[in-house]
């Protein structure tokens, strides 16, 4: 870590210096707009191309074909795949080869959002830019764990707004700063839009009513030095349960080696656990053990008689005193968002331009709950004797050891997550003495989310189970005579609310000011800049604790970041150009970095056979630990959902003890990433190209707060044995966990080695019109993690959902006013069963999108498509509720589903 004081700030003075020159020495110099332009070419003048910037270098350039590797995707091939939302198609993508949120994640503290995990080395280690800024993240946790840490929702950007996204796939640290390890997303939006177009999409699954709506507008104009782009997108979504999907059952015993009876042994009605001497006491028997209520939905005047003993283990429980999950599980929720956009340019001179851009967008989702099934957290609440349902004659009181009775409701349980997002730039833009282009703008982003979800005070079902007549009184044994007394326990609380917001200046410079007095030589390129940041993280939730949920410690987190950088292309020969970036930032929490990064193209000559471009780089990069990493205090809770433990069969599964929040002396992570690639284009078959990428990331300092379900893994137990904490006992056996440890530390080594293919062929100009197949090839060589603790290296490639191979393929088709595409996501094979190599290898899944368009009658284009046309289903994973493994396999679950698209230009 480089603790040199104030280099940032005295980098940040030499480039405003440098900024002011170029300003003051502005002239008028001859620029033809854009229809001149192409007046221009048709009398058959010269014309000089304009230099643009491509994601991955800050240097402005004629070749796109750059140092580093970047793949684009443009508006057009963001709507050919189908998908109804941004969040659905980047998480299509084969880079995206592991675990990230969906919107029908509800059990993830991240719900309401979408984020994409490239390299399956965490969501949080990739950079979001939109028009090449840094995106405002999510304002909620994206950790299981309940530890802030900072993602971006691709929700928040209307698909409708997208011009194209540049995905750069090495690390960028020393061009764009932190979070940049595995890659950047820059999302391009629409700019210099001319006319008005007005598009409806109607989309839904077959066989049941999941109806998306999306209508948007746009609007735009370029006239007397104004360019004006503004549109609007509308959508809504019905919701969808795994029951729509066939799913009868959550036992899926049935599945054999795939699956295990998810029905939970918490269930209404309630049973007994009694010992000996309260068995004896209650009439109910002599032995200890379980005392079943007879019937599944319980009795309505519970007697002695109407209880059963079936000994001492939950196993033998059968469904009818179980909770089935499969009426009652939600796929996808229902939803409603809307968002704005505009862009606004007013050229002042042809050397000096102002510029502003502004961004907006709500979200409405709303979740139906399984019904909560308590034990241990009902600790210290009473079912009492007078109770006119408890026919024992005994009052029963719950600890956090013993809990003789549960709590398990019918009624589902609603959340309601609301997210709103802006952001916000103005600036201007010019250029100097015919080389340097100048920028300078102020950014302002915020998001603020807040999570409302139905819950159970203890005082309320204290209240409830102390009724003593039956109108007043919960039946935990049945219905009660009261059918809404269960449904009137459930209070509206704000349990996760968060704020975030990021204000931010920049003023950068770049041009090419030399040329190399060699022959053969280009002209060297230079970009240099200066960012400052203001990030406020703040929380808010409702301070109330509720049964089984402990309330989230309100917290505040703040920095200010000034940043450096410098870039250089050096042109050495038409054919050779090497990279040269380092980036100096100083960080108010944590100190300074310095991030070098240095990369190499090299043109092979051409030749008819093949002609060839290798490139490759080498980066350092880092990832500054999260606001609320550092700043949530630590706290005592307790696991969302009832766990076994596996040392100690003999158990129930519950809610188990754990410590959660932030950890203030975390250090940042480092990343290096190396890369090698080659581009080759086969001159005798004119449109055909394909490339092969090399990557090599490794993470050190990792920072992460593991998840209690892993951390009871075997896998989990050797590598981070301290994590948990058991009572003491006196037979050697081991004791009932006390504690799981889940705040966030600095954990040691992440690596992911892989290699990523693409091809592209196109064949234009036949009498049967134009033709292109593209395809994008993700290959995991080796991932894995060292947890530091001397277990050595797990190599986790192919395992669980570390899928070996993703693919997307492509084939389009046009002729005149009509076309057709056919795109497919395959996710390759893998084993799946807890970070172990026992299991079973899950079968190819293939996902395949055909469309159809026409489009010139009356400036109308029609689309009819089809997701998923085949109704494939994921392989069937039985030990999650769902039935299928939706880590890996995303929208793939929403079944086959027929889309219309309408869109009419004014």
């Amino acid at each position: 870590m480089n603790t040199t004081p104030l280099a940032a700030a005295k980098a940040a003075a030499c480039l405003g210096l440098c900024h002011l020159i170029c300003s003051s020495a502005l002239f008028a110099q001859d620029v033809k707009k854009p229809e001149e332009k192409k007046e221009a070419v048709a009398a058959g003048e010269s014309v000089v191309l304009e230099k643009f910037e491509v994601t991955g270098s800050r240097v402005k350039r004629v070749d796109y074909e750059t140092v580093s590797p970047v793949v684009t995707f443009t508006a057009a091939a963001v709507e050919d795949k189908g998908y109804a939302t941004l969040g659905e198609f980047v998480q299509s993508l084969p880079y995206n080869n592991a675990i990230s949120n969906s919107e029908f994640t509800t059990a993830s503290f991240v719900t309401g959002a979408a984020t994409i995990n490239p390299r399956g080395l965490g969501s949080n280690r990739v950079l979001s830019l939109v028009n090449g800024r840094r995106a405002v993240p999510y304002a909620l946790t994206n950790s299981s764990s309940g530890t802030a840490q900072t993602v971006f929702n691709f929700n928040s950007i209307p698909s409708s707004a997208i011009h194209r996204i540049e995905f750069l796939k090495d690390g960028a640290s020393a061009i764009y700063g932190s979070d940049a390890i595995t890659g950047v997303f820059n999302m391009i939006l629409k700019k210099n839009y001319e006319g008005s177009s007005i598009e409806l999409t109607l989309s839904n699954t077959l066989k049941h009513d999941t109806l998306r709506k999306t209508v948007s507008i746009f609007t735009g104009l370029s006239k007397d030095g104004w360019e004006i782009t503004a549109g609007v997108t509308l959508q809504s979504r019905n919701s969808s349960f795994i029951k729509d999907y066939g799913v009868t059952t959550t036992d899926y015993r049935y599945l054999g080696q795939k699956g295990t009876n998810m029905n939970s042994t918490i269930y209404h009605p309630s049973y007994l656990s009694l010992t000996a001497a309260q068995a004896v006491a209650s009439g109910l028997g002599t032995a200890a053990g379980f005392y079943i209520v007879q019937g599944p939905k319980g009795v309505t005047n519970p007697t002695k008689a109407s209880f059963t003993y079936v000994g001492t283990s939950t196993a033998v429980f059968t469904n009818d005193n179980r909770q089935d999950f499969a009426n009652v599980t939600q796929l996808y929720p229902s939803s409603e968002s809307g968002g704005g956009y505009a862009s606004i340019l007013r050229v002042i001179n042809p050397q000096v331009s102002a510029f502003a851009n502004f961004l907006y967008s709500r979200s409405l989702t709303h979740y139906e709950l399984q019904p909560y099934g308590f034990t241990n957290s009902l600790a210290g609440i009473t079912l009492p004797a007078t109770n006119p349902y408890n026919p024992t004659g005994l009052s029963f009181t719950n600890t956090t050891t013993t809990f003789p009775y549960l709590f398990r409701g019918e009624y589902l349980p609603k959340r309601e997550v609301t997210s709103t997002t802006m952001s916000s730039v103005a600036g201007f833009r010019g250029t100097a003495l015919r080389v340097w282009n100048w920028e300078t703008a102020v950014s302002f982003g915020q998001n603020e989310t807040m999570r409302d979800t139905d819950l159970i005070a203890a005082a309320d079902l204290q209240a409830a189970l102390n009724g003593t007549t039956r109108a007043t009184a919960w039946n935990p044994f049945g219905p009660s005579d009261n059918p809404d007394i269960e449904k009137n326990l459930y209070t509206r609380s704000r349990g996760l609310d968060g704020k975030i917001d990021s204000l931010s200046f920049d003023a950068s410079v770049n041009g090419s000011f030399y040329q190399l007095p060699w022959k053969g030589a280009g002209e060297l390129g230079l970009a240099a800049g200066y960012e400052y940041r203001r990030d406020n993280l703040s929380s808010n939730p409702e301070p109330n604790n509720f049964i089984g949920f402990t309330a989230t410690t309100p917290f505040k987190g703040k920095r200010n970041i000034h940043s450096a950088y410098a870039e250089l292309s050096v042109p050495v020969q038409k054919w050779v150009e090497f990279q040269l970036a380092g980036r100096h930032e100083r960080y108010s929490d944590f100190g300074n970095t310095t991030k070098p990064k240095v990369g190499a193209k090299l043109r092979l000559p051409n030749n008819r056979f093949l002609n060839v471009v290798l490139r490759g780089s080498y980066s350092e990069s880092f990832k500054a630990p999260d606001l609320g990493q550092l700043y949530q205090p630590q706290s005592n809770a307790v696991t969302s959902t009832s766990l076994l433990d596996p040392l100690r069969p003999q158990d129930a599964a519950r809610q188990l003890p754990s410590r959660v929040g932030g950890n203030p002396n975390l250090k940042p992570e480092e990343g290096k990433v190396q890369y090698s690639g080659a581009v080759f284009e086969v001159p005798a078959i004119r449109g055909l190209s394909f490339s092969v990428d090399f990557f090599d990331v490794q993470i050190t300092n990792v920072i992460s707060s593991l998840s209690a379900t892993y951390l009871l893994t075997a896998e989990g137990r050797r590598l981070f044995p301290n994590a948990i904490t058991r009572d003491p006992t006196t037979d050697g056996t081991p004791g009932r966990i006390a504690s799981i440890a889940a705040i966030s530390n600095n954990l040691g080594l992440q690596l992911y080695r892989g290699l990523d293919y693409g091809v592209r062929y196109s064949l234009r100009n036949t009498r049967l019109g134009n033709f292109t197949f593209n395809a994008e090839i993700t290959q995991v060589i080796k991932k894995g993690s060292d947890a530091g603790t001397g277990a050595g290296f797990f190599n986790n490639t192919g395992l669980a959902f570390d899928v070996e191979w993703r693919y997307n393929y492509g084939v389009s088709w046009s002729y005149k006013n009509f076309s057709a595409r056919v795109a497919a996501d395959v996710v390759g094979k893998y084993f799946n069963d807890n970070w172990t190599t026992a299991g079973w290898g899950e079968n190819v899944f293939t996902l395949i999108n055909p469309s159809v368009s026409y489009r010139g009658f009356r400036k109308m284009s029609v689309t009819l498509g089809v997701t998923n046309v085949f109704n494939a289903r994921p392989p069937a994973v039985g030990f999650r509720a769902l039935g299928f493994d939706d880590r890996v396999y995303g929208a793939g679950a929403l079944g086959i589903s027929a889309y219309l698209r309408l869109r009419r230009e004014f």
